[in-house]
């Protein structure tokens, strides 16, 4: 019988599912620092969605790290005052 660590580490073989894990690794990473944010300026999802005008399923969906719209995630960064930085 084939153990989860040999099935990951035979699927990590794969780039297309290396690449996919890699995303959700960032992605994650993101929604953790978002959820930070939000706790470190002591807002509830309801004062976030408020002040960010984005419904709280998708601040939710955000800090669950569930795929979401561009649009509704750049309202969050700019109403926690986080600011996007790429390579």
């Amino acid at each position: 019988m084939k153990t989860f660590k040999k099935h990951i580490q035979n699927r990590l073989i794969n780039d297309r599912f290396r690449e996919f894990t890699s995303v959700e690794r960032e992605l994650h990473s993101i929604a953790f620092h978002i959820h930070e944010r939000r706790k470190e300026l002591n807002l509830s999802m309801d004062d976030l969605s408020r002040i960010s005008n984005v419904p709280i399923q998708q601040i939710f969906n955000i800090e669950n790290g569930f795929n979401t719209d561009l649009t509704e995630f750049l309202k969050i960064c700019h109403a926690l005052d986080l600011k996007l930085a790429f390579e």
